[in-house]
């Protein structure tokens, strides 16, 4: 009982030990991003020296402190600060370099499919004042404010992608879950699983056609909720299409007394009834728009008699007249 105990316990130490290491890492790379940078500078005419090393000593004791600790927290909030003291680079870039790198990086982000909303705006607020040729410390204080946003879009990208990949392949699985159940009812004779598995089957083909490829964090939180009622309005609205559908109100492709039959569990299906009827539930449920199209055949609103109409001739003799008079 004591070796696995050890083992257990060396397991986690190489984990922290790792853990750290991959920490460090990542801070000497923003550190060797700014120095390339000041390297550029240099060749370039000149940079101040004790903003550089003022900078480099903010590096060296950061990397002490990731070194002296394994929390978690604690070293992703050490390289958070490294980060922020990559983007110092903007003050020690070349003047005539500013224009260039910001172009970069905001090309980058529209590759990444940052909104082009949030685009336009950063582009009509900074690079105004980046082409200006009186004021380098603004046109730097610009570059910097657009550091911020790219590095906070390119976490963004990264979360985003890890969170959508799972949940696609979680709503796949699901998906291929009830086109097996819809195959099962079938060969068990159970009409009325297929159906309503081809609908759960359609209303997650619905979601997944739909996933957008990048939003913002406040259409990102609002996303879940948006996937969870397009499901369930997708099972409702294949629900509400069989029920009418079996009353004859509305057909597809068949009569209500034949739509009745093949959904009916004691009706052992052909091969092309019971495709039919998983298609219908398919369809039913991919269709987002089905429940208010329903509801508008079924609910007939009346409309307003039409007003007469007017005779601008007579009108016009009769104010005449009486202006005459």
């Amino acid at each position: 009982m004591v070796w696995p105990m050890k083992k257990d316990k060396k397991s986690q130490e190489q984990e922290e030990k790792a853990r750290v290491a991959n920490r460090l890492a990542e801070a000497q790379g923003y550190r060797a991003t700014f120095l390339e940078v000041v390297q550029r500078s240099l060749a370039s005419g000149g940079v101040d020296q004790g903003f550089v090393e003022r900078v480099l000593d903010a590096f060296s004791a950061l990397e002490l402190e990731i070194n002296s600790t394994t929390d978690e927290d604690v070293l992703e909030t050490l390289c958070d600060r490294a980060e922020e003291l990559e983007r110092l680079r903007a003050y020690v870039l070349p003047d005539h370099e500013i224009l260039l790198q910001a172009r970069t990086c905001l090309a980058d982000m529209r590759d990444w499919g940052v909104p082009r909303a949030t685009l336009r705006s950063i582009e009509a607020d900074l690079l105004p004042v980046m082409r200006r040729k009186d004021d380098v410390q603004m046109k730097r204080a610009a570059l910097h404010k657009l550091f911020d946003f790219y590095d906070w879009w390119e976490s963004q990208v990264t979360s985003y992608d890890d969170w959508i990949g799972a949940r696609s392949t979680w709503l796949s699985i699901v998906l291929a879950l009830g086109l097996g159940a819809a195959i099962t009812g079938l060969v068990l004779g159970i009409g009325l699983l297929s159906f309503l598995a081809g609908g759960l089957a359609g209303s997650l083909a619905s979601v997944l056609s739909r996933l957008p490829s990048m939003l913002g964090w406040g259409l990102w939180a609002g996303l879940p909720a948006r996937m969870y009622s397009r499901i369930g309005l997708g099972i409702a609205g294949t629900i509400a299409g069989g029920g009418l559908m079996a009353t004859g109100i509305f057909t597809v492709g068949k009569e209500a007394a034949q739509f009745s039959q093949i959904i009916s569990t004691s009706y052992q299906a052909s091969t092309s009834d019971g495709l039919y009827l998983v298609a219908v539930g398919i369809l039913l449920g991919f269709s987002e728009r089905l429940l208010s199209g329903l509801a508008g055949a079924l609910v007939k609103v009346p409309t307003a008699p039409a007003a007469p109409k007017r005779d601008s001739a007579k009108e016009e003799d009769k104010e005449e007249e009486e202006e005459k008079v």
